[in-house]
């Protein structure tokens, strides 16, 4: 399980930046070669082995830690994959010889936890792959940001949003802000990212319905659907899949439960 795991992991933790190449082969011989020795060996040995790429494993993780408000829900959940397989690999480390009918339960146990909270990561962030090697990639390359005054253009980056309201423009685009902002596109997008934790297209969804869920209640003989395109939406259901993903409810709803009582 170790080695496999390992060779699926290891492009997306490190951004697609080296390959195994032909040194595949390496990583499937303790498998192989774990029929040749007794069983009392066999099993130590297996978990000696898989508590080595444990710690690699640690140290990629680690090494993402600048860009956990990327993925903050999703390395929650990694986490407590990462924790299961800390506490198996003790299991076989200190068990298997005087009680080995503890231990298999216990392991299987342990498994089939380490599977509920991987099939979880994936159902609630079926992107998370690409989120994580996203931010591998950020973590890996050399910065864009050397010679920026990254404060100073995130004050206007700010002045944009807020005083100019440029997200009302619905064919706003990266490469378009950058240029406002005298940037190349790879310059914003990792500044976005890595001063912000969030990914260009969601920093633009969140300035879009923070407007809107202003004029839902500003103005309420409004149609939700002419709010949407007023904040800057180009259709009725980009706005309502993105309204709904930052605040768990339709702009209706958000209405609703929002509206001011009539003044007396």
């Amino acid at each position: 399980m170790a080695p496999c795991f390992y060779l699926y992991s290891r492009p997306i933790l490190l951004g697609n930046k080296e390959q195994p190449g032909g040194n595949v082969i390496l990583h499937l011989l303790p498998p192989a070669g774990a029929v040749f020795l007794p069983f009392h060996l066999a099993l130590p040995l297996s978990f000696i082995v898989g508590a080595a790429y444990l710690a690699w494993l640690a140290g990629k993780l680690y090494a993402l830690r600048r860009q956990r408000p990327y993925f903050h829900r999703e390395i929650a959940l990694l986490g407590g994959i990462f924790v299961t397989a800390i506490a198996v690999t003790l299991l076989g480390l200190v068990l298997p010889q005087n009680h080995t009918q503890l231990f298999f339960m216990l392991y299987t146990i342990a498994i089939g936890l380490a599977f509920v909270l991987l099939s979880l990561t994936f159902v609630l962030a079926p992107e998370v792959s690409v989120k994580i090697q996203n931010a591998a990639r950020e973590t890996y390359a050399n910065t864009t940001l050397e010679k920026v005054d990254c404060s100073a253009i995130l004050q206007e980056l700010d002045t944009l949003m807020s005083r100019e309201q440029l997200f009302r423009e619905p064919d706003l685009n990266l490469a378009g802000l950058a240029a406002r902002l005298r940037l190349s596109h790879h310059q914003l997008s990792e500044l976005v990212n890595t001063r912000l934790g969030m990914g260009f297209s969601r920093y633009l969804r969140e300035q879009r319905v923070k407007e809107a869920r202003r004029l839902l209640l500003d103005k309420p003989s409004l149609s939700v659907l002419s709010i949407g395109m007023e904040a800057g939406f180009s259709s009725q259901s980009a706005f309502y899949d993105a309204f709904r993903e930052i605040t768990g409810m339709t702009p209706g709803k958000y209405r609703e439960l929002h509206r001011k009582p009539p003044a007396h």
